[in-house]
């Protein structure tokens, strides 16, 4: 059945991205930087951009979300949002994970392993590691998702062993984690990994059996807010 999903990611503290789908084919996407003005903005890129595909929120199948981890604000805008517009609409939701996105961006052969990596504030990261033999499936979580401090996440990661030549590491300021953080054996990233409304879609279409009522979305914030 092709199923069309409209994907949005609120997440990070910058970026807002929409993505649609339908079956297996890409419609569109759209990555903005538009920094603190996500909740103002929001409503009004979801109306464009569903209008530019002659479509309104009751033609979808399936709305997604990234509920966490990342910017508070960020994720308590899109999920109200999106749980708000799916509500009336009646339709369901299908929760996503800014680490696994960021992970999936990054799989594009077999056999690969990429530790995601968020800033997290308080000298902490939303880290976990999955692995992945191609970008059109679901990457397997192998280290759970966690706040982890530098400590923390040293003695997680060695706990796994045996890893492949294509151990990538992933992170949205590498240069800001790099700082406190360095896991043994990664090499860092150059460039910093932007959110994709387009493999945010993706993979929600590989999710929508954990598709969920609207009233039962909530956010997922790994740790309580802070000045950090």
């Amino acid at each position: 059945m092709n199923d069309l999903i409209l994907s949005i990611d609120c997440c990070s503290l910058q970026w807002t991205t929409l993505g649609l789908i339908e079956g297996n084919s890409l419609k569109g996407e759209l990555n903005l930087d538009v920094g603190r003005k996500q909740s103002a903005l929001l409503p009004g890129l979801v109306h464009s951009f569903l209008r530019s595909f002659s479509l309104t929120a009751s033609d979808l199948d399936f709305f997604a979300v990234t509920n966490g981890p990342g910017s508070f604000t960020g994720i308590k805008v899109g999920v109200a949002f999106t749980q708000f517009t799916a509500w009336a609409a009646g339709k369901k939701i299908i929760p996503l994970s800014s680490l696994e996105i960021m992970a999936l961006s990054h799989i594009r052969q077999e056999d690969s392993y990429v530790l995601s990596m968020i800033r997290g504030g308080g000298g902490k990261a939303y880290a976990a590691l999955y692995h992945g033999n191609s970008a059109l499936e679901r990457p397997e979580c192998l280290m759970a998702e966690k706040a982890y401090s530098p400590v923390e996440l040293e003695q997680r990661l060695g706990e796994f062993s045996g890893f492949s030549k294509n151990l990538l590491w992933a992170a949205d300021d590498p240069g800001k984690i790099s700082r406190s953080f360095h896991p043994a054996g990664i090499p860092f990233p150059q460039q910093k990994t932007v959110p994709s409304g387009a493999v945010a879609v993706r993979l929600a279409s590989l999710k929508k059996s954990e598709a969920i009522a609207a009233k039962e979305i909530r956010g997922r914030y790994l740790k309580d807010p802070d000045l950090g």
